[in-house]
């Protein structure tokens, strides 16, 4: 089965800012193949939260599309939308297989739609290739239950990764304090997690731990040897 199998190509009209020569966007610009990126959208969304994040993907698209597309050596592929599952546990293991076959051949996934539960099909996908994970979260609140054997969900994600023996670190970096209880806090750091509130990432003594993730994130927008105009 070729990872193309996976998707089904979006239909994106009506490009939103069209301020520079079609062109020269990022839409032009998409190739398909000998790619190091490509876009996966998953058309779904939670019973409980986010309602309406299945319409992300296409809508992210007509946004994305028309923003500068020079990449010098980065070639970026559009794989389309996941196909539509009959359940959410057919959805998860499409996505965590689409992320371990992409990360096996190299490509770097950005998945556009879908809700935060998702967060552990990617890393599932990831481990399979990958000796030890870092995950570093941007997010207001913590997606952590205090209650043990918590089902995966949007608010609860991180306690699958959290205790999963393949995950070396998780910060949880932009939460709001007042979106989060200190049980939570204590739990991730009880798991050597690490929690940086927002107010301390607009601070300028950024040193330790706090400068270690933002190298892992700007890693992962620099693709490593690559280059963004």
């Amino acid at each position: 089965m070729s990872i193309v199998d996976y998707f089904e190509k979006p239909s994106v009209e009506n490009l939103v800012f069209p301020f520079i020569p079609v062109t020269q966007t990022l839409g032009s610009r998409l190739v398909d193949e000998a790619y190091d990126v490509a876009i996966i959208g998953v058309k779904a969304d939670s019973d409980q939260v986010n309602r309406g994040s299945a319409a992300a993907p296409d809508e992210i698209r007509k946004y994305l599309y028309a923003l500068r597309g020079e990449m010098r050596q980065l070639r970026i592929a559009d794989l389309g939308n996941l196909k539509a599952c009959d359940n959410p546990t057919e959805l998860y293991f499409a996505l965590r297989g689409a992320v371990s076959e992409l990360r096996a051949i190299g490509v770097f996934p950005v998945i556009l739609g879908g809700s935060q539960e998702l967060t552990a099909a990617v890393y599932d996908g990831l481990k399979e290739i990958s000796q030890e994970l870092n995950l570093s979260v941007l997010d207001s609140r913590i997606d952590l239950s205090i209650e043990e054997g918590a089902p995966i969900s949007p608010s609860s994600y991180l306690n699958t990764i959290i205790n999963d023996d393949k995950r070396f670190r998780v910060d949880v970096i932009g939460c709001q304090s007042y979106y989060c209880s200190q049980l939570q806090v204590d739990k991730l750091e009880e798991n050597n997690c690490w929690v940086m509130r927002l107010g301390i990432t607009s601070g300028s003594n950024i040193t330790g731990r706090m400068a270690a993730s933002y190298c892992t994130l700007a890693w992962a927008q620099a693709l490593t040897n690559h280059s963004c105009v």
